[in-house]
């Protein structure tokens, strides 16, 4: 019972050690984004509108010029949804240790607007120094903010620190050129503050807690027996509690402080002013162990100086209480860790199988980059309805337009799925689409249409051969024509390779002429072009794109996804190690309670000619009452829970034929 009291010590300590650490990286993920990243710092918003683009690079040194002037520190944050990536843009000169929570091994002069070099803990090249961040799966850029010259994310919000006065000044000067959309005192609220600590999880140490005094309770109604020997023997209650428990809890103790340590030490490894109050919340939770020991110790004395009964000599009715006690804590347990494997294994299971998806589809595709530099900051916000119903174009539209066309004269795809009915997609692409990847007829052979022309084409499937393709018209006149394609061949290829090809009897193409004169574009339209992204820039060199392209690109979903998993294996060694714990647990369990506790029980019962079922229902009953509500609360998915379940009920079934099978009389007799 001992090394049973120690496990469930082990386990405690490194549960809510996970608890604390799992807290803390929430928190510190979700600080990276926005302005609390900067330890709330930033008092102050103020907005930019895309006017400011057309003339970015005197914006951001006159922004320069009056932040040295007014001693005011410069962020401009931007989350890059595509690629996952949280880029900050800086002009400081303080250190970054003091604005941010990461670890660099070289210093950056982000007062230096000629300065190329920046941290990251993804991009791999000769200015991007690597840096470490607390949040093991962001993905993070930290750079000069003369980055963003020629670049449209200079619009947008943008956070200031300093003194308050000196910021009102320079905000002041800074509006007489560039017109502020918004200005606003950010207020932090209270209960948001709080979550920039690592706080304790109450309710998880109440359960811990209770698990705690099951055993005790079991503990002690085991040692029934024990202790009414010593006491008929003239020993005092301290005693008693001095040999059969002290040395137990002393051990307890250490471990719910070592635990912790080690952990720590194994998994966080830096310090730095996020981590510290990480430690202060593991002492704090460390020392409500000790304590929580201590008084349960204390209360154990009291118990037993006051409440005997000499029924302890006989220790049937203790042993059928110490069983239960046992089944409890085991059926708690339970409830506890397994949803907490079954997420981090569904996790890195479904991690490792897409990104082993992605690489056996990556041939053929491997040199397309999704080129997606449209986004809200581009859109022109004075078009109005009045505007639409005078015919006018929207400006923004018209930038775009003119920015496909370049890329889609160099060889540029696209496509934009839309829903068509149920189980039956569209998929509209331009001519460049079916030149990299050409459609089959009905007769097998590659299909030949003239794509140079001023008409579209629908591409249907040979089971929706007679559908009228009318309803497909995407703006009046357009000519459409009708072309029928085989149905079982590949009909988009996704060049994101993060699902599975359509086949064309799911879906539908309607394809663009090349000179088929569109009224508007759609700006959220998924562009492709196989080339390498110096090629790219040269493209748009010397037109007002240069500089303002984002890509994505299979190598960096294939390079964030391998450099997340070490992340998830990292999370899941603590899951790991419970997991193992577990296993122990219901090793021991079956061979202390089942086997040695049982042994009499059963020999008695195979004496009066019970058959096997008769014996052991009970503990089947048992194993499956314990086992129904992991499955139920983990029903979304099953593996881990059913593979426990298997283990256990493989290990009764071995238990209960070797206690079955073990010679009656020689037992009786004392052999074992």
């Amino acid at each position: 019972m001992k090394k049973i009291f120690t496990g469930i010590i082990i386990i405690v300590s490194s549960f809510l050690f996970y608890d604390i650490y799992n807290k803390y990286q929430t928190t510190h993920e979700d600080n990276l984004y926005g302005i609390d990243s900067i330890n709330n710092k930033f008092n102050n918003i103020v907005t930019f509108e895309q006017t400011n683009y057309e003339n970015n690079k005197d914006f951001i040194n006159d922004l320069s010029t009056l932040a040295d002037k007014y001693k005011v520190t410069v962020v401009k944050s931007d989350f890059d949804e595509k690629r996952e990536i949280y880029n900050y843009y800086i002009y400081s000169h303080e250190n970054i240790h003091d604005l941010c929570d990461i670890i660099v091994d070289k210093d950056i002069d982000f007062g230096d607007l000629k300065q190329k070099k920046y941290y990251s803990n993804l991009d791999k090249n000769k200015n991007a120094i690597s840096l470490f961040s607390m949040g093991k799966n962001i993905f993070l850029n930290i750079k000069p903010i003369s980055y963003l010259y020629n670049n449209h994310d200079v619009v947008g919000d943008y956070y200031f620190s300093g003194n308050n006065k000196m910021i009102s000044s320079f905000l002041k000067e800074l509006d007489i050129k560039y017109p502020i959309k918004r200005n606003e005192k950010m207020e932090i609220d209270e209960h948001e503050s709080d979550n920039n600590h690592v706080s304790i999880n109450m309710t998880m140490f109440v359960i811990c807690a209770i698990v705690f005094l099951l055993i005790i309770i079991g503990w002690i109604t085991k040692n029934k027996k024990t202790h009414m020997i010593y006491f008929l023997n003239g020993v005092s209650v301290i005693e008693i509690v001095k040999d059969l428990y002290l040395k137990t809890f002393l051990l307890g103790m250490i471990f719910s402080v070592l635990v912790p340590v080690v952990l720590f030490v194994c998994f966080v490894e830096n310090i730095n002013v996020f981590t510290n109050k990480m430690i202060f919340s593991l002492f704090v939770i460390s020392l409500l162990e000790i304590v929580s020991l201590i008084v349960i110790l204390i209360i154990m004395t009291i118990y037993l100086s006051i409440h005997f009964k000499l029924d302890g000599l006989y220790g049937n009715k203790s042993l059928k209480i110490f069983l239960n006690i046992n089944y409890i804590a085991k059926l708690i347990f339970m409830l506890l860790l397994m949803p907490l494997i079954v997420q981090y294994n569904q996790i890195l299971i479904n991690d490792f199988q897409n990104l082993q998806y992605v690489k056996s589809n990556y041939q053929g595709i491997e040199d397309y980059i999704n080129i997606y530099t449209m986004d809200y900051h581009y859109q022109d916000f004075n078009y109005s309805l009045n505007d639409v119903f005078d015919g006018k174009l929207n400006s923004s539209i018209q930038e775009y337009q003119y920015y496909y066309d370049l890329l889609e004269k160099n060889g540029a795809i696209s496509f934009m799925w839309q829903p068509f009915r149920e189980n039956v997609d569209e998929y509209i692409v331009n001519y460049q689409y079916l030149k990299q990847f050409p459609m089959i007829d009905i007769s097998g052979k590659k299909l030949n249409i003239n794509l140079e022309t001023d008409q579209c084409f629908v591409l249907v499937p040979e089971s929706l051969k007679d559908i009228d393709i009318q309803q497909f018209l995407q703006e009046r006149n357009m000519k459409l024509e009708k072309v029928v394609i085989n149905n079982e061949q590949p009909h988009l290829r996704n060049l994101d390779a993060s699902s599975c090809e359509e086949t064309n009897d799911k879906a539908i193409l309607f394809v663009y002429g090349k000179y088929y004169q569109r009224k508007e574009r759609n700006s959220y339209i998924n562009i492709y072009i196989k080339k390498t992204i110096h090629q790219v820039d040269k493209i748009v060199k010397g037109s007002r794109f240069e500089g303002t392209l984002k890509w994505y690109s299979l190598d960096d979903y294939i390079k964030q996804t391998e450099l997340r998993s070490p992340y998830y294996i990292f999370k899941n060694t603590i899951i790991t190690l419970l997991t193992v714990l577990l296993i122990i647990m219901i090793l021991y369990e079956n061979y202390c309670f089942y086997i040695k506790l049982n042994m009499k029980k059963v020999m008695v019962k195979k004496i009066m000619g019970l058959n096997r079922w008769d014996i052991f229902k009970n503990l089947y009953l048992e194993l499956l009452v314990c086992y129904l509500p992991v499955l139920v609360l983990c029903r979304e998915y099953l593996l881990v829970p059913v593979l426990f379940l298997l283990f256990d009920g493989l290990l009764h079934i071995y238990v209960t034929y070797y206690i079955y099978n073990v010679k009656t009389v020689y037992y009786l007799k004392g052999g074992s």
